[in-house]
C-alpha cells in the first residue's frame, strides 16, 4: 500500500508533517494511478516527487499530477523530467499528456 509519508534523502516527509516544502496531499485518484503505473519498489520515490515538487495551483494540482503520471509511461526518470517541465510551464505537461500528436 502506498502511504502519504515517504523517506527522501534520509528525511521523512508527508503532506503537512515534517516537510516544509510539502504541497497539497495526493488524492486517491493520483495514488491509484501510481499503483497502476509503477512497480511497488518505485512507489515511494514517485509519491515523494509528486508530493514535494509537483503542485501548480494555476492549472490544478490534481490535473498536473495526473498528467505527469499519464505521460511518464511508468518510468520514474520520466516523472522527474515531467515535474521539471511542469515547474517551468505546466502547459507543456498538459499538452504531452492530453493531446495526441497527429
Amino acid at each position: 500500500m502506498i502511504a502519504q509519508a515517504s523517506v527522501v534523502d534520509g528525511n521523512e516527509c508527508s503532506a503537512g508533517y515534517g516537510c516544509p516544502m510539502a504541497s497539497s496531499p495526493l488524492s486517491g485518484n493520483v495514488l491509484s494511478e501510481v499503483r497502476k503505473l509503477f512497480p511497488q519498489e518505485d512507489d515511494a520515490r514517485v509519491v515523494a516527487t509528486l508530493l514535494l515538487e509537483c503542485g501548480e495551483p494555476q492549472y490544478g494540482v490534481e490535473r498536473i499530477r495526473l498528467d505527469v503520471l499519464a505521460a511518464s509511461n511508468g518510468q520514474v526518470e520520466h516523472v522527474r523530467r515531467l515535474v521539471g517541465m511542469a515547474k517551468i510551464d505546466p502547459r507543456d505537461v498538459i499538452v504531452e499528456a492530453e493531446y495526441d500528436e497527429a
